[in-house]
């Protein structure tokens, strides 16, 4: 496998993507007026060009008066919208509970805002397992809004052997199963994005290699890839994510427990800031690591070189560690080639189609419609070859 530069994203984006892509593509000064939506008050329509779009410079400017007749407009559209008005001290207590929208100018279109309740400080945090609902409740009277549940998922491989013509299902041992609870609701951090099924196929394929083996996961959230490691024979797994985000290291920790690892100093959950030199940093830098891995880390260019400065002090601790992140591609514009360069580093991909040949698993199976490869980090004076 040869080197290549340090391109994150070396095609564009795949077609078929979703409407709500087109949208946003739109002109930032005009979007498209809703149908649907009748506006039929010459205060509105005067907004509208002939194709139908809102010009936002006429429909914000100091000579157009346009909230007193959207607000007929809406509460003529919305009969349910609660018409009270309250302004000031002149609230009532219970005014705090009524509903709530948000609109959408563009459209002058409704939704409302989910609520959800604090728990008090005498009120015990609830213990979300595969079966519990993790969520708050959902204090809304509207009976059509409900708060999303947190889903868990369970992601099943089965044991394999190696034959001259591929892979066959090794029926003499039990499949390893690993539940991932997700909080659907929440940030980022607490959602399975594609590339991490990818990349823990990857693992999976390569668990002779693996196992007894030091294993972190950085940006954890999850933790598919790093729990299937630490199922299918890790030595140690630490599964980490950013120190300041408690949410998901919460997350992190429901996962662990909920396979049957809370007991266990086979795995460790730690907050790990990219970029910052803590003395988390250093203790599991000093844990003789073999393998670094790690799922869409590469989502914001502005991680980028805090991610690079952690893994480069950790490659320094031990060069030939194998760094190894799936990136899923959003930009082709995106790029760590400097960066790379900057922290002495180099990097070469893996690509599904040429690991899954001869397995019997189709690369659209397993990547859905995402551009999605591995991408592996070394040091600039070590080979990159597997």
């Amino acid at each position: 496998m040869s080197e290549i530069p340090a391109k994150i994203h070396p095609h564009n984006l795949a077609s078929g993507e979703s409407s709500d892509e087109e949208e946003f593509n739109l002109s930032p000064r005009k979007r498209r007026r809703n149908k649907k939506i009748p506006l039929d008050l010459d205060e509105i329509n005067v907004a509208l060009d002939f194709n139908g779009f809102l010009d936002v410079e006429t429909f914000f400017s100091d000579n157009f008066q346009w909230f007193e007749a959207a607000e007929k407009t809406i509460f003529k559209l919305y009969s349910n919208v609660n018409q009270v008005k309250c302004a000031g001290d002149s609230c009532s207590e219970g005014a705090k509970d009524k509903l709530e929208y948000n609109l959408d100018l563009s459209t002058l279109e409704l939704s409302q805002v989910i609520k959800h309740r604090r728990l008090t400080e005498d009120e015990p945090e609830s213990q979300p397992g595969p079966s519990k609902n993790t969520e708050a409740a959902n204090v809304s009277e509207d009976s059509n809004f409900k708060t999303p549940k947190p889903k868990c998922r369970k992601f099943i491989f089965k044991p394999f052997i190696r034959t001259p013509t591929g892979l066959e299902h090794d029926e003499s041992k039990e499949p390893v199963d690993v539940i991932i609870p997700e909080q659907l609701a929440a940030s980022y951090g607490l959602y399975l994005w594609p590339s991490a099924p990818v990349l823990a196929w990857y693992l999976w394929l390569r668990q002779d290699d693996i196992k007894g083996k030091k294993v972190l996961e950085l940006g954890s959230g999850t933790a598919l890839p790093g729990l299937l490691c630490a199922k299918f024979g890790a030595e140690k797994v630490f599964l980490s994510d950013d120190a300041w985000q408690e949410d998901t290291l919460k997350n992190i920790r429901e996962a662990v427990k909920i396979n049957n690892f809370s007991d266990s100093e086979k795995v460790s959950v730690e907050g790990l800031t990219w970029g910052d030199y803590t003395e988390e940093l250093f203790d599991i830098g000093s844990s003789e690591l073999d393998f670094i891995i790690g799922s869409d880390l590469f989502f914001d260019p502005e991680v980028f070189e805090p991610l690079l400065i952690t893994i480069s002090y950790l490659l320094e601790q031990k060069p030939d560690t194998e760094v190894l992140i799936a990136v899923q591609e959003r930009s082709s514009d995106w790029s760590i080639e400097e960066l790379l360069i900057k922290w002495r580093l180099k990097c070469c991909y893996i690509y599904p189609r040429d690991f899954l040949r001869e397995t019997g698993i189709e690369e659209g199976d397993l990547t859905g419609k995402h551009s999605i490869f591995l991408l592996k980090i070394f040091p600039s004076n070590h080979h990159g070859n597997i």
